[in-house]
């Protein structure tokens, strides 16, 4: 790893005053599920009454609920791994004022069946994972699916059949821009200008030096058993 990085002035944000550095961490990946609610066509700060499914409980859907919160919804389902991930969603959602149902990650087909289907899907566990296909199974006529995880090139498709049949959207969401009046970044500043200390209380699980890199990589693949979600450095300031 680089001691020192060289930027352009203008992919330097400056963090707002009541925004730490330990809390400024969470600014990319909230942006990111910003920049995907707007690939689907959503704005910002309006009421909503769709409903929504966010696939995977890691660091990026659980910020999913946050970015719901942003854009109106009331109502998110999300699906998990792992029990603590459940936990920390439920405890995310209290937070940010939207009613989140977990659902073990095996069980979200058969959990719609007979109810009524989701709007939009953020797909975010990529890898070879069903996903994808599970999306299309649930989502409702005229729905659309973003794409978030990045997947293997071996992992399941969906078919095309039910895509053209339910008109369904599939749109591929990739980081964030500056398209917009307020950019995904600093969109994503203004949430953890209100809700940033508490969200680094939920999501940030672990914190290392630079001299620990090899262990904190270590532990942010051993979810399970070190229960990791945000793992970061921590560095002198």
């Amino acid at each position: 790893m680089a001691e020192e990085v060289v930027v352009p002035t203008t992919s330097l944000i400056v963090l707002p005053d009541n925004v730490s550095f330990s809390v400024g961490v969470l600014t990319e990946p909230l942006a990111v599920l910003i920049h995907a609610f707007r690939k689907a066509g959503w704005s910002p700060d309006t009421k909503n009454d769709s409903s929504v499914v966010i696939f995977g409980a890691g660091t990026i859907g659980l910020m999913g609920i946050v970015a719901a919160s942003r854009f109106g919804v009331t109502n998110v389902a999300i699906s998990y791994r792992h029990q603590f991930q459940a936990d920390v969603a439920k405890r995310i959602g209290k937070l940010v004022g939207v009613l989140v149902e977990t659902i073990p990650h095996h069980e979200v087909v058969s959990y719609f069946e007979g109810r009524e289907k989701p709007d939009l899907i953020l797909e975010t566990v990529g890898g070879k994972a069903n996903t994808a296909v599970e999306s299309v199974d649930i989502i409702s006529p005229g729905g659309t699916i973003v794409i978030l995880g990045l997947f293997d090139h071996d992992a399941p498709r969906p078919h095309l059949f039910p895509i053209v049949c339910k008109e369904v959207a599939i749109l591929g969401s990739n980081c964030y821009d500056r398209s917009h009046s307020t950019s995904d970044f600093l969109l994503s500043l203004s949430i953890l200008s209100e809700h940033g200390e508490s969200l680094h209380s939920c999501l940030v699980s672990h914190s290392f030096s630079l001299e620990q890199a090899e262990e904190a990589f270590a532990v942010a693949a051993s979810k399970e058993n070190e229960k990791a979600l945000k793992v970061v450095f921590t560095l002198d300031e």
